[in-house]
């Protein structure tokens, strides 16, 4: 594999804007239960913590960023121009990040063991190989959002929210996206104002 700087054609990052769309419209993410630090004691500033084990349960979420950003002002319909920045930014970014998970799919074995995976399920050290590339796919994906947004988006503040790292799914790049998008969305939910949601 090439690992010099690679050009992605604008036409290649276009091909996922469709899809990048739908993850900021609304995506359903699996969240595991037991990362969460527990219920609210009112007024305490502390957290119950349940001694009832949940195990390997886990929930679905659903993330529609678009809606989050929204309600910072939800009187306007309208969105201002840092809520127009940040989600456009979240659409090109993941556009980006799923391109990028094509280009690295293109050099290594990945894309070929895709198009055997879908005639007939692949077995034995095959498997293996492409879990192991699909999962290598979704991390670069993963990087790639989070670096896009990260020199991007201005932020000069803390987060409206503290909260714990997202819970991160490494199966495909779809997945690792998802992930990320839902942190994102979940960081900002609660914003009082554009500089709360860009913070």
């Amino acid at each position: 594999m090439d690992t010099g700087l690679t050009t992605i054609p604008e036409a290649a990052i276009e091909k996922h804007r469709a899809t990048a769309q739908s993850f900021i419209t609304r995506i359903v993410v699996l969240e595991d239960p037991s990362r969460e630090s527990g219920t609210a004691l009112a007024g305490t500033n502390r957290r119950f913590v349940s001694t009832v084990s949940v195990g390997s349960v886990r929930r679905t979420r659903e993330v529609e960023l678009a809606k989050t950003v929204g309600a910072v002002h939800p009187d306007d319909q309208l969105l201002t121009i840092p809520q127009h920045t940040l989600l456009f930014r979240a659409r090109r970014g993941t556009a980006i990040a799923l391109a990028i998970s094509d280009v690295f799919a293109e050099g290594s074995d990945l894309e070929s063991l895709q198009a055997r995976n879908t005639r007939a399920p692949l077995e034995g050290d095959e498997a293996a190989t492409f879990k192991k590339l699909l999962s290598a796919s979704a991390y670069i994906s993963a990087f790639s959002l989070a670096s896009y947004l990260f020199q991007l988006i201005d932020s000069d503040g803390e987060a409206p929210n503290d909260i714990p790292e997202p819970d991160f799914l490494f199966d495909t790049p779809q997945d690792a996206v998802k992930s990320i998008l839902a942190g994102l969305d979940k960081a900002i939910s609660g914003s009082s104002d554009d500089a709360d949601l860009m913070t």
